[in-house]
């Protein structure tokens, strides 16, 4: 029995019978005014509210209405169970938000095969809901490390970016490529490749600030997305990540494999139109590093001078 239904019932007779009906259905706690109702849902999070139509310090029409109001718990359902018979009482009721609407006196097991239904889809909602979630989870993420993939790695930037244009506020970006991957998996095979790219962003993700992304964006290349912070404290972090990475080890069936990466960083400025613009800034950055042995740090600025130069850098 892991589902509770809050009963608002400010007469101790019917709350005594409203449990005894439902003892075997769920876990049930009582309110007896509409304020203790409100606050009891906000808190407890049932999974089915019975409200009475009347209560001591507001009628239930208005309790309904403010628990659908509350982003927080608008979701929970919302049964009347009233003496109130007329018909524009259920019709009320139903427009503030209830799902189900019953007179008394009633049938003690209409009312039990009535809350085992609400209870039920309230469970199968909720595991739709959880499966969503995960669903949403896994598009945004890279299956191998659970880091965050190209595509929302995109969009967070976008967002950044355009937040730089409207308030000038620095962005970073690095572009990292894991040194001699695919030497790893030609000597020790694709599931030494597959760790090293693991406990590589497990380490990069280790250095890295709270408010930073990290991304897989394609094979052994991330990338670092840095908001609030300008090109020479975003180089610092990467030289502290290059050396970082240069002391972990492998292990392999053949022995021990390093890590090193080579990483290019660059600066965002409001002229840069798009992400793409910015990264290939740092693509450039890192290409450099490359060209010049790996393992090591390029900073390019996002001046277009500095682009017509990198190619003597």
């Amino acid at each position: 029995m892991n589902q509770h239904v809050l009963i608002v019932e400010d007469s101790t007779t019917n709350a005594k019978i409203l449990t005894e009906v439902l003892r075997d259905e769920a876990s049930l706690s009582i309110a007896t005014t509409g304020q203790e109702a409100l606050n009891r849902t906000r808190s407890d999070n049932p999974d089915l509210v019975l409200l009475d139509g009347g209560l001591p310090d507001m009628n239930g029409f208005d309790v309904c209405k403010w628990i659908k109001a509350d982003d927080r718990v608008a979701d929970v359902p919302v049964i009347f169970i009233t003496g109130m018979e007329q018909s524009e009482d259920e019709e009320r009721g139903l427009q503030v938000g209830a799902i189900d609407y019953i007179r008394r006196p009633f049938k003690a097991a209409v009312v039990r095969s009535r809350i085992r239904n609400h209870l039920a889809l309230r469970q199968a909602n909720r595991k739709l809901s959880e499966a969503n979630a995960e669903l949403a989870r896994m598009v945004c993420r890279d299956p191998l490390t659970g880091i965050m993939n190209r595509r929302s790695f995109f969009a967070a930037a976008e967002n950044e970016l355009s937040r730089l244009q409207r308030h000038d506020r620095d962005l970073s970006i690095m572009m990292l490529d894991i040194d001699g991957l695919k030497a790893i998996n030609d000597t020790h095979g694709q599931d030494s490749g597959d760790e090293a790219l693991v406990r590589a962003a497990k380490e990069i993700d280790y250095l890295l600030r709270q408010e930073d992304v990290l991304a897989r964006l394609d094979g052994g290349q991330f990338a670092v997305l840095m908001p609030e912070t300008g090109l020479e404290q975003a180089d610092c972090a990467a030289q502290r990540l290059c050396e970082h990475l240069s002391e972990v080890q492998i292990g392999t069936p053949n022995g021990m494999a390093r890590l090193t990466a080579s990483i290019g960083v660059t600066g965002a400025s409001k002229s840069d139109e798009s992400v793409d613009a910015v990264l290939k800034r740092a693509e450039l950055a890192l290409a450099h590093v490359k060209r010049a042995g790996r393992n090591a740090v390029k900073s390019l600025s996002c001046t277009a001078d500095a682009i017509l130069r990198v190619g003597a850098l």
